[in-house]
């Protein structure tokens, strides 16, 4: 898999989605509206069991995708985001049928109704792949949703707590709004689901404090160096007059910086690579300007600005290709699908990342 790619295959997307699985707190804290029915104890037990089933889940879908509902046509297909046989898809039918669906007697009253807008051709295949863990129905048409079923039930006869958990994390999450996009609208709900992010469970089923993009992105992380290069990036950004959008980005791993509105392009990028590292992507409008600068930077900038890159990965017909010339090396960058440099975080290069953007932007 080139994890620099924008497109993957449904097998690498399963477990670029299983890497941004957020770490479990070893102490948990659980807000006592999670309590109603179960014991702190049963509780915890079961969340960290969810966290282990979804792990679960990723890992079958990206070895072998059929059993997901993919076709073996569609299997080695590269795709930038997820169509309906995406197991990204059915995570997000997995919350919506839990934060539509009310408790009854130990399970889940689904009605179909009120799912009818949720992709119900994919709802069997969901259904179908969860029995595999543990799951069972009662009230479907030989084993299926058909017009003649206007409601069912789901049960986890193992553990009973297993739907009460699911369905209390779904409707938290359903209740609060973590990202504003540009055009006001709301949206990321369902990514702190598929993610069973921890900070759901921290406060009241009103509240949610963690609505920064930058808590999103530091929470998926799972290396404390790369948490630190985080904080102290952001830190330098927020010191300089950057800020982020507050939205997910164009995938999971993502955190950009704007300068005077986010109608304008990003100067600054920071991403991790599916747990093979964090890179900050500068949008570097004018490369000669830093030359100079660059012969008293380390090494490994001055190589970045000798290679050549292709984000779109049209390397003969890039649209938008941004050229020069350095130490008698011709180089092109990809500019058609976000800024061209990359380089590995050091925390010791914030610096000068900030400087190379800076200096390339004076008239």
């Amino acid at each position: 898999m080139d994890l620099k790619d924008y497109k993957h295959t449904i097998s690498d997307w399963a477990l670029i989605f299983r890497n941004g699985l957020v770490d479990i707190p070893e102490k948990l804290d659980i807000h006592p509206d999670f309590l109603r029915d179960l014991s702190k104890i049963e509780f915890e037990e079961t969340f960290r069991y969810l966290w282990h089933l979804f792990y679960q889940i990723y890992t079958d879908a990206a070895a072998d995708p059929r059993l997901f509902g993919v076709s073996v046509d569609d299997i080695d297909n590269k795709i930038q985001g997820g169509p309906a046989g995406n197991i990204l898809s059915h995570m997000k039918q997995l919350y919506l049928l839990f934060k539509s669906g009310d408790l009854q007697g130990g399970g889940l009253f689904v009605n179909t109704a009120s799912i009818k807008k949720s992709h119900v051709k994919v709802l069997n295949t969901v259904l179908s792949y969860l029995s595999s863990y543990g799951f069972e129905y009662e009230g479907l048409d030989d084993g299926r949703v058909t017009s003649k079923v206007s409601n069912f039930i789901i049960c986890y006869p193992d553990n009973p707590a297993v739907i009460n958990v699911l369905y209390l994390v779904a409707k938290k999450a359903a209740r609060i709004r973590p990202y504003i996009y540009s055009n006001n609208e709301t949206g990321g709900n369902e990514y702190l689901f598929k993610t069973w992010n921890f900070r759901l469970i921290q406060g009241a089923f009103g509240e949610y404090e963690y609505n920064d993009t930058y808590i999103f992105f530091r929470d998926s992380l799972h290396k404390e160096e790369q948490k630190q290069f985080l904080d102290e990036f952001h830190k330098a950004m927020l010191a300089r007059g950057y800020f982020i959008e507050h939205w997910p980005g164009r995938g999971p791993g993502h955190l950009s910086y704007f300068h005077k509105s986010i109608k304008e392009p990003y100067y600054f990028d920071v991403c991790e690579y599916n747990g093979h590292g964090m890179y900050v992507r500068l949008r570097i409008r004018n490369d000669e300007k830093c030359f100079d600068y660059i012969k008293n930077c380390p090494d490994r900038i001055k190589e970045e600005f000798k290679t050549s890159y292709y984000g779109c990965g049209n390397h003969e017909s890039c649209k938008i290709p941004h050229k020069y010339t350095f130490e008698g090396v011709e180089v092109s960058k990809c500019a058609c699908c976000g800024p061209g440099h990359e380089f590995e975080a050091h925390i010791e290069d914030i610096p000068h990342y900030i400087n190379l953007v800076e200096l390339s932007v004076k008239r």
